[in-house]
C-alpha cells in the first residue's frame, strides 16, 4: 500500500510539473513572441475546429486543422518532454555519483533521450492527425 501512495504522489507531482512548465512556456510565448505566433500556440483546437467547419465545411476545416493542431500542441508536448527529460537525468544522476560510471550513464541517458524524442514526436504527429480526422468526422 505504501508503494501505491508513493506512485500517486509522484504522478501528481509529474502532472503539476507538466502543467506549470506549460504555463511558463505560454507566458514566454505571450510576452516574447509576436502576437500572431503566440495566438497560434495558445489556441484551443476544439473551438477552432467548430469555427472552421462552419466557415469552410468539414473537408477544408479538417485540412486547415492540421496546422492549427500542430501549433496548439507544441507547448504541451514540449512541456511534457522537458519534465520527462529532467526526471530521467535526475533519476540517473541521483543513483550514481561515481565518476567511473559517468560514460556509461551518459550513454544510457542519451539512449533514453532518443527514445523520449521518438515517442513524443510520434505522439505529437498522431495527435495532430487525430484532431484533423476528428474535425472531419464531428467538429
Amino acid at each position: 500500500m505504501k508503494s501505491f501512495k508513493v506512485k500517486v504522489v509522484k504522478t501528481f507531482l509529474r502532472v503539476i510539473s507538466c502543467t506549470s512548465v506549460k504555463r511558463i512556456l505560454e507566458s514566454f510565448a505571450v510576452h516574447r513572441l509576436s502576437l500572431k505566433t503566440a495566438s497560434r500556440l495558445v489556441k484551443d483546437p476544439a473551438k477552432s475546429a467548430i469555427r472552421k467547419s462552419f466557415r469552410f465545411g468539414k473537408r477544408r476545416a479538417a485540412w486547415a486543422m492540421l496546422s492549427t493542431a500542430a501549433y496548439s500542441n507544441i507547448l504541451s508536448y514540449t512541456a511534457n518532454f522537458l519534465v520527462e527529460e529532467l526526471i530521467l537525468i535526475g533519476r540517473n544522476l541521483r543513483i550514481s555519483n561515481k565518476i567511473s560510471f559517468c560514460a556509461e550513464k551518459g550513454k544510457f541517458i542519451r539512449q533514453q533521450s532518443k527514445q523520449l524524442i521518438l515517442g513524443h514526436g510520434t505522439a505529437f504527429v498522431f495527435s495532430s492527425l487525430g484532431i484533423a480526422l476528428g474535425t472531419l468526422v464531428k467538429p
